[in-house]
């Protein structure tokens, strides 16, 4: 039994183009962007808490948890001024 041959042809979303057209000219299109839209501009969430915990002068000992969420929240918590500083330097 032999195998059937695989299409060389690579598939598109040709299929869906004119739907997808003509309901973004209907202004009935929502976009929505993940994170790697940033990616080229803004560190990534590892390299973002490492800058928090050290421009706060945040210890292992000062964290509940290693929830990025969590050590962000430490961090403000510990100094809240460093903590402004340090994000309007990487988001501005």
């Amino acid at each position: 039994m032999s195998m059937p041959t695989p299409s060389l042809v690579p598939p598109t979303n040709d299929v869906l183009f004119e739907v997808l057209t003509r309901t973004i000219w209907e202004n009935k299109c929502l976009v929505v962007l993940g994170a790697g839209v940033s990616a080229a501009d803004y560190p990534p969430w590892p390299a973002l808490i490492a800058f928090l915990q050290e421009r706060c002068g945040l210890r292992a000992e000062d964290l509940r948890s290693t929830d990025f969420l969590d050590v962000a929240q430490a961090a403000k918590e510990k100094n809240a001024d460093e903590y402004a500083r340090a994000l309007d330097e990487i988001f501005q």
